[in-house]
């Protein structure tokens, strides 16, 4: 157990005391450091920290050699210190010069030491006096050539914004400081500066703009979302009447997305993040950018001639899609059809000046399934990943639409899919639904159980019999909104589902290696087993012949993985 004072304590003062005394010839004791470090109490006394901290930082700020052992050891003494105790050795200026030293372990200490301010809204306001701290701090965040040492750069200011909610020194150093706001646009701006590892550092700085202005958005959209400075807005944008503040430049004109696809995606990707916040999607979808997202799933060769491009942007567009689905599924009735452009497809564009009265307009949700229908018809044997993605985000009240019924009934099942076994486990069985999609799925596919009971036999297919089993456990629990486990009833009336649940699975060599194939499906049966028993205690009167049922399952249980019988062991062994 650790002591007070560290046994080594002595030796370690002595030792970097003749390091700060010649710090040209004397060579760090790495090994002591290390000892030291781990014979530290959890909490430091005081007399440890203000004997060594101001020492160490002496020394740290002498030492030729990696100084991570001096840095992690600083940060174990300083645990229990906080930021104002701190000030006597990480004042301002000391603190601007761990953020700029040429070592990642040093950067990553003076990131410490400002997170620490995060405890106290009257801590954050000291940082925010720091003008070139901040500063710093952003360009740390946004140019850093360490990726670990940006990321938490990045969680450093978020956690010191969050800190500040209601006060707002921070905020306003940010946004209403000309010089650290403009660094925002100078470091990412193609139009800004140039930075000295050229086009992968800019593109690297715009994809951790996108990251931390997303994350700031959830904290105060107002602040991002408007400026103070509509002259650096517009001197970094492509239009005249940008100023949006830094969501918009962020949004619409740090990034080329059309000179480059992953770029591209890494936007998408952000827009994806917006969507957590109400405020930001109607910023989405008055700006533009919703429908424009979502037009690269419903019509992407509408927007790019390179196939490998539509696949790309297509892929991180139905990502938009399906979180939309989950996080506002009210909006999606009213949200209307995006304005598809006609200038890729002649086809299009004749239709579009054609006489006679316009169709009736649709909604988002109109064009998003028949999306799904069109590549479920191209494709029939190779699940469309993007689309079966949308398909299981929709809500019930989208699913039991006609059209959506219509297209549920067109996944396959023939050849076994685990990507369209998947699918129908989400549509069937979401929480709260009835049994509608269900029923009309197995009024299409009235061989639905023959070959899920034909696809669990086969081990060969391992992925699918496991895809198998999650559908039929989580039909078993699937209730309406009333609580009725519908779902349970139509387990126990499946043909031969139950027989196959309750029959010890049969033994082959090897079996018993928990990686084999065999095991896994066996023991992926027995938990079913085991749920099955769990709802029917619940379901009750809900579920004909639930009683008879419990006693062969728990008879089944108490038998184990594999059932009382041998015959299949034996016969292993004679072979």
């Amino acid at each position: 157990m650790a002591t007070a004072t560290p046994p080594t304590f002595t030796e370690l003062n002595e030792h970097l005391t003749e390091v700060l005394s010649n710090p040209s010839t004397s060579i760090l004791n790495v090994r002591l450091l290390e000892t030291f470090t781990a014979q530290l109490p959890e909490q430091p006394t005081t007399h440890l920290t203000g004997t060594l901290v101001p020492l160490l930082a002496k020394v740290l700020a002498v030492v030729n050699e990696d100084p991570t052992p001096i840095t992690t050891l600083l940060q174990h003494l300083l645990t229990t210190t906080t930021f104002t105790e701190l000030l006597a050795f990480a004042s301002q200026p000391q603190t601007l010069q761990l953020l700029s030293a040429a070592s990642p372990a040093v950067r990553i200490l003076g990131l410490s030491i400002l997170e620490k301010a995060a405890a106290a809204p009257s801590e954050v306001g000291i940082v925010a006096s720091w003008s070139d701290v901040v500063q710093k701090l952003v360009e740390v965040l946004l140019c850093d050539s360490d990726t670990g040492v940006a990321s938490r750069a990045a969680d450093v200011l978020v956690k010191l914004l969050a800190a500040d909610l209601g006060v707002g020194l921070l905020w306003r150093r940010i946004f209403e400081d000309e010089g650290v706001y403009g660094t925002f646009f100078r470091l990412c701006s193609w139009k800004g500066e140039e930075l000295p590892e050229g086009k992968k550092a800019k593109t690297e700085a715009q994809g951790r703009l996108l990251q931390v202005v997303a994350r700031m958005a959830a904290l105060d959209f107002s602040a991002v979302s408007t400026s103070a400075f509509p002259a650096i807005d517009k001197k970094y944008a492509a239009s005249e009447e940008a100023c949006g503040g830094l969501l918009e430049f962020a949004a619409r004109w740090a990034v080329d997305a059309d000179g480059d696809v992953m770029m591209h995606m890494v936007l998408l990707d952000f827009y994806t993040l917006l969507l957590q916040s109400t405020k930001a999607l109607d910023y989405l979808e008055t700006s533009g950018l919703h429908g424009a997202t979502a037009g690269r799933y419903i019509a992407p060769a509408a927007y790019s001639d390179d196939i490998i491009d539509q696949q790309l942007l297509e892929s991180k567009a139905a990502e938009y899609l399906a979180t939309y689905a989950r996080l506002h599924p009210t909006k999606l009735f009213d949200s209307p059809a995006p304005k598809i452009p006609d200038g890729r497809n002649p086809k299009r564009r004749r239709m579009s000046l054609g006489t006679g009265p316009p169709p009736p307009a649709k909604t988002l949700i109109d064009v998003t399934l028949e999306r799904i229908e069109q590549t479920l018809k191209d494709t029939p044997q190779h699940p469309h990943t993007p689309s079966m993605d949308i398909l299981m985000a929709m809500p019930p009240s989208v699913l039991v639409t006609d059209l959506a019924k219509k297209v549920v009934a067109m996944i396959p099942l023939s050849p076994p899919q685990t990507a369209y076994i998947d699918a129908l486990t989400a549509v069937i069985t979401k929480q709260g639904s009835s049994s509608e999609v269900y029923d009309n799925y197995y009024a299409t596919h009235t061989d639905m159980w023959q070959k899920i009971n034909s696809y669990v036999s086969t081990l060969a297919l391992r992925d699918v019999v496991l895809a198998c089993m999650n559908f039929i456990e989580k039909l078993l629990v699937a209730q309406d909104s009333t609580g009725t486990y519908w779902g349970a009833k139509e387990i126990v009336n499946a043909p031969n589902v139950m027989a196959f649940l309750i029959t010890p699975p049969q033994r082959f060599s090897g079996a018993r290696d928990p990686m084999s194939t065999a095991f896994v499906v066996a023991t992926r049966k027995l938990e079913v087993l085991e749920t099955v028993l769990r709802v029917l205690g619940r379901a009750g009167d809900e579920v004909p012949g639930a009683e008879g049922w419990k006693v062969v399952v728990q008879e089944r249980l108490k038998v184990g993985l594999w059932g009382n019988g041998a015959g299949g062991e034996v016969a292993t062994m004679e072979m």
